[in-house]
């Protein structure tokens, strides 16, 4: 019984954040199939992150082959391959040695920085807006849109959660944090799908590109000030002098208060954006038919 406690936990931690949001935006929004609902919801959970990570593989490989080119000449090349390599990169002999020359190195984080926060964005939010695209062309309302894109967005941040997070050291507080990188989901897959649809549909391009362009932009500075309060952790734990009194106490303060902040944004959001579709959907105009309905004959007297 004791050794189902943590997959039971695990499993709990992760769908609860997932449940309360399907269940309270579905509450919210409008009333769409279930069918259609769980298969928005599963094309995110299983879909998108087959067709993330692969993509997301392919243009990791000439990002890495930058950055082993560029580091050919200023470390130890051998040594990172050992660190790689090892079963337990962490807590391997060459782990400080290694890291506190990556850090060293502005060039290394601009290029880490330039993939996690521009180019996975722009893949996970264009595959994530997958449970729209078979209703392009068929009619979907805006609110609609908006509330499939969060489904798939549920279901994506489910998979990250259950996946791509290990039970462990500092388990409690990573689960914690994606609580807020769920709501973000959410939040960026509702952006981009109900902007394609304001696209393919209404001729609204402007509408399209600044909804990719918030999802894109609301993701990527997510992913950076993750990034920036691990290299401070990393920095301060590898023995680099300035991780206590230098710039990287600054970077981790600015980048917890930014995945707050977006933490906010990304509850708020969708409750929001979600009503004000629903009502404007609710209060829309009809068509020229409804408007002017044909004439019946006259009947004679």
């Amino acid at each position: 019984m004791a050794g189902l406690l943590g997959p039971i936990s695990h499993l709990t931690a992760a769908g609860l954040p997932v449940l309360a949001a399907v269940v309270l935006l579905r509450s919210l929004g409008p009333a769409i199939p279930q069918r259609r609902a769980w298969g928005q919801f599963l094309a995110g959970l299983w879909l998108t992150p087959a067709g993330a990570l692969t993509l997301e593989l392919i243009t990791l490989i000439p990002t890495a082959a930058i950055l082993l080119i560029g580091l050919n000449s200023s470390i130890d090349v051998t040594a990172l391959g050992e660190m790689i390599i090892s079963p337990d990169p962490l807590g391997s002999r060459e782990f400080e040695s290694v890291v506190r020359q990556l850090i060293l190195q502005p060039w290394v984080i601009v290029i880490i920085l330039v993939y996690v926060a521009i180019m996975v964005p722009i893949v996970e939010e264009t595959l994530k807006s997958i449970a729209v695209w078979p209703f392009l062309r068929r009619g979907l309302t805006p609110a609609e849109a908006f509330l499939s894109g969060t489904l798939a967005g549920a279901g994506y941040a489910m998979f990250e959660a259950l996946f791509l997070t290990q039970p462990g050291q500092g388990w409690v507080e990573t689960m914690l944090a994606r609580v807020g990188a769920t709501f973000v989901h959410v939040f960026t897959a509702g952006l981009s799908s109900w902007g394609l649809v304001e696209g393919f549909r209404y001729r609204r391009w402007s509408k399209c590109v600044l909804a990719a362009l918030a999802a894109f932009a609301i993701h990527g500075a997510w992913n950076a000030s993750a990034v920036g309060i691990g290299l401070a952790v990393v920095a301060e734990q590898v023995g680099i002098p300035e991780a206590a009194t230098g710039a990287w106490p600054t970077i981790a303060g600015l980048g917890a208060l930014v995945l707050a902040t977006l933490g906010v944004v990304s509850f708020v959001g969708p409750i929001f954006v979600t009503r004000r579709l629903t009502e404007a959907r609710a209060g829309a105009v009809p068509d020229a038919l409804e408007l002017n309905p044909p004439a019946l004959p006259r009947v004679p007297s």
